[in-house]
Formats: structure tokens, C-alpha cells, sequence
């Protein structure tokens, strides 16, 4: 581990351990670690966090908040990452169907969807 994932990993223990597991604080810093972990190849790190982190969203605010969208949208990216296409492309479908619903055709969060189901199907 490097020196700064030693650091993020301090950091999350830190405000989950202060604010709990499934506080909105715990979850954000999961979901910024996992993004971290996912862009520096460490899939196997990051998939059970964005897991946990899409879950908790689904639980603490609902299936079609954005911030559960974005977390549904981050997991496929890992997975497609991953080389798991068919484990993704639903994921990438259920978010933009429903970013669509609540957020709007022209959302620039839409919009992302929309780009990596795209680049996912090509």
C-alpha cells in the first residue's frame, strides 16, 4: 500500500468509527476510497465498498435519489472495469432509466449514463 492509501484508509476508519458504519459521512468517504481504489486497478478492494456504499444509499435514501443513481452508476463502471460487461450494462440501464425519470433527459448526470452505457455497448 502506498503511503496516501494508508492514509485514506486511517481517514475512513476514523469517521466511521466517530460518526458509524452507515452514517452519510462513512458512506461518502467509502465511495471516494472505492473510487480511488477502482482507478488504480485495486478492483477486488473496491467492489465490496461500492457495493456496501450503493446499498446503504438504496436503504438511507431511496432507490431513485441521485446519490444512489451516481453509486448504481459508479458499480457498473467497476464492473465494466472489471471485464464484466453483463454484470455493468444493467447496472448503467437501471441508473439512467432512472435519472431519466428524476433527474431529467438533459441532466448532465443523464447525460454521463447515457455516454457510459454507450461506451459500454460499443
Amino acid at each position: 500500500r502506498t503511503r496516501m492509501e494508508n492514509t485514506a484508509r486511517k481517514r475512513q476508519l476514523c469517521i466511521s468509527e466517530r460518526f458509524g458504519a452507515s452514517s452519510d459521512e462513512a458512506v461518502t468517504m467509502d465511495a471516494q476510497v472505492g473510487a480511488w481504489l477502482n482507478a488504480r486497478g485495486k478492483y477486488s478492494e473496491a467492489e465490496p465498498m461500492l457495493r456496501r456504499v450503493m446499498q446503504e444509499r438504496e436503504n438511507t435514501l431511496g432507490k431513485e435519489h441521485p446519490d444512489t443513481l451516481t453509486s448504481i452508476n459508479n458499480l457498473g463502471g467497476l464492473l465494466k472495469d472489471m471485464g464484466k460487461p453483463f454484470e455493468a450494462e444493467p447496472l448503467y440501464r437501471r441508473a439512467l432509466a432512472a435519472q431519466e425519470r428524476v433527474l431529467g433527459k438533459e441532466h448532465p448526470h443523464t447525460l454521463t449514463s447515457v455516454n457510459n452505457l454507450g461506451l459500454l455497448l460499443k
